[in-house]
């Protein structure tokens, strides 16, 4: 009589190991975004707290030195200036409260006492200064850090009392 052997394979089909290869891809390809993503965000957090810094102590000197100074903004960064002979003059020669420049794809939205002044969403206005008092005030400001997809947003706000605050992640 014939004698019937059942051969059981060991080991995967292509399709199978086509199948693993495929999940293999896609979850590498999502890790790798995901690490990416994730420099994006702790770039524009690290801008934001260094400028949160830079104003509170910006604002401590224009105490110490009973001098008037204001924090201002433009399309490729910002800068602080001093109020000299009735003349706004860029602080120069100072390692801290420097012009800096800003990543191309960092962007920063103002509000300042209210008005929206947005720098580098556009709309021009002829306000783009955040004023530092002698007297420890500050002009009520809403500044938010951002990338240009909105994905990573991070905000800092100032008040009368001369108090900046970080607020941190403000995405929707």
């Amino acid at each position: 009589m014939f004698s019937s052997r059942h051969h059981n394979a060991a080991g995967f089909t292509l399709i199978e190991l086509l199948v693993v290869l495929v999940i293999l891809g896609v979850t590498v390809s999502f890790a790798v975004l995901s690490i990416n993503t994730g420099e994006d965000g702790e770039r524009v957090d690290r801008e934001a707290k260094r400028i949160s810094r830079l104003l509170s102590l910006a604002s401590e000197e224009a105490i110490l030195q009973s001098r008037q100074l204001a924090f201002e903004v433009d399309q490729d960064g910002y800068s602080f200036v001093r109020l000299e002979n009735n003349e706004w003059q860029y602080i120069e020669n100072d390692t801290v409260l420097r012009k800096r420049r800003l990543p191309e794809d960092i962007f920063i939205d103002l509000r300042v006492d209210g008005d929206s002044v947005t720098i580098n969403g556009k709309q021009a206005s002829t306000t783009s200064r955040v004023y530092l008092f002698s007297s420890g005030e500050i002009t009520p400001f809403t500044m938010t850090l951002r990338t240009a997809d909105n994905r990573f947003a991070y905000q800092l706000t100032g008040d009368l009392q001369g108090k900046v605050k970080y607020v941190g992640d403000v995405r929707s």
